[in-house]
Order: C-alpha cells, then sequence, then structure tokens
C-alpha cells in the first residue's frame, strides 16, 4: 500500500486539535486532543449497528427505505478522495485508512499536507455532527434528480436537507444499492455554500422512521404520523 503522507514540519499542531467545547451551537462534547478527522469517523463507527427503516410519502404514493453504514462509505462522505496528490488516500484501501483513523495512526494532519484540503475542511469539522442527527431530526426527503442541478456530478436516489442548531445546513444523499430491494447507504455529504440541492426536486414526507439496533434486534418507534393521525 501507498505510505501515509509526511507531516510538513512547519505545520502548527495546537492548531489542529481543538480542546472540549461546544462547536458551532451543538451540545456534543468531543474528548481533548480529539482531531476533526477522528470524531468524525468514532462519531460514524458509532452507526454501523444502526439500521433506519423508512417510510415517506408524497401524494398516496409511498416508498420505503432502509438504510445501512459501512467503513468503505466515510471516505467518500468526508471528503478524502479530494485529496487527489497523496497516494496514500488515493490508492489504499478505504476501509484500511478509515481503520487508521480509528487508531490515530492517521490524522488529520496527514490530510492537511494535502493542498486540496481547503476544499473538506468544513465537511470533515460538520460530519461528525450531523451524521448522529440528521436522520432523526428531519421532515422531508427529497428524490434527486440529477438533471435538475447544473453542473453536478452526484449520482444518488434521494438527499436530505438538514439544518442544525446554529443554522448551518447540510446535505446527505442516498444511493440505492440492490435495484430489486429497498436497499440504501450514504453516498455524499455537503454542506450549504451556493447551492440548494433540494432545489426544484420531488418533496416526500417522512411518515414513519424506525430505529434498530442489529446486534440486539432492539426497536425504536421514532415516528409513526399513522398513530399520530388516529389520536
Amino acid at each position: 500500500g501507498c505510505a501515509i503522507p509526511q507531516l510538513d514540519v512547519g505545520v502548527n499542531r495546537k492548531k489542529l486539535y481543538r480542546k472540549p467545547c461546544e462547536s458551532q451551537g451543538f451540545l456534543l462534547k468531543r474528548g481533548g486532543g480529539m482531531d476533526d478527522l477522528l470524531f468524525s469517523a468514532r462519531q460514524f463507527e458509532s452507526m454501523f449497528d444502526i439500521e433506519y427503516r423508512f417510510k415517506v410519502a408524497r401524494k398516496k404514493k409511498i416508498k420505503e427505505i432502509v438504510l445501512r453504514f459501512s467503513n468503505t462509505q466515510f471516505h467518500h462522505l468526508v471528503g478524502l478522495h479530494k485529496l487527489s496528490d497523496l497516494d496514500y488516500f488515493m490508492k489504499t484501501s478505504k476501509s484500511k485508512i478509515f481503520k487508521e483513523i480509528l487508531s490515530t495512526k492517521t490524522t488529520i494532519e496527514h490530510a492537511q499536507v494535502s493542498r486540496h484540503y481547503y476544499e473538506i475542511k468544513n465537511r470533515v469539522h460538520r460530519f461528525g455532527y450531523v451524521i448522529t442527527e440528521i436522520f432523526e431530526r428531519t421532515e422531508f426527503i427529497y428524490i434527486f434528480d440529477g438533471s435538475k442541478c447544473k453542473g453536478s456530478k452526484i449520482k444518488a436516489d434521494f438527499v436530505i436537507k438538514y439544518v442544525s442548531n446554529d443554522g448551518g445546513t447540510s446535505f446527505m444523499f442516498l444511493n440505492r444499492c440492490n435495484s430489486e430491494l429497498n436497499d440504501y447507504s450514504c453516498t455524499s455529504f455537503f454542506m450549504y455554500e451556493n447551492r440548494d440541492y433540494t432545489f426544484n426536486q420531488e418533496q416526500y414526507k417522512f411518515i414513519t422512521i424506525v430505529k434498530v439496533r442489529q446486534s440486539t434486534g432492539e426497536t425504536s418507534v421514532l415516528l409513526d404520523r399513522y398513530k399520530m393521525e388516529r389520536q
């Protein structure tokens, strides 16, 4: 495999690590000395045992979505594929990079060696907070038609728009894993900059949200509009 990038001796490491704090309005606090990349990886790892089952509806049309998470998704979601000037991030397997981030063998410092890091900085910072909230605090989901987003190369079936407590807006894209099943995975994640990816897209409303812990089978019903209407 490719070697981990050499660190720039001129990097001010004190600026790379955040003290425990309420970051940009989020209540979740990270441990001391944990950089954004490690925090996001640990947050994403905490989702591996989770399965979400959604029913979404529009004008009596109902669609079902089963969403699961895996370590190979992280690389693209936080934008590490953008670091095209570093062979390590381009040629090493996604699962290996993810494991090396968790073990702190690979750190945010290695990503910051890239001249393209500025392109993903905000994404890396925000992802760890959004991933544990977005699927439980969102009212709408949109069928994504890339032809309605001029210049976009995103390939996805759905997009969710999420506005956090501090007003920051992000977009999570879902892609179907199997054409014969309702299995989906997260394929892309972006912060709002100058484009609303839900604009002019077909809107569906979440009707039911069920959260399943796969290791125990424990099921939590987070939303049931059918039940709410009966009450």
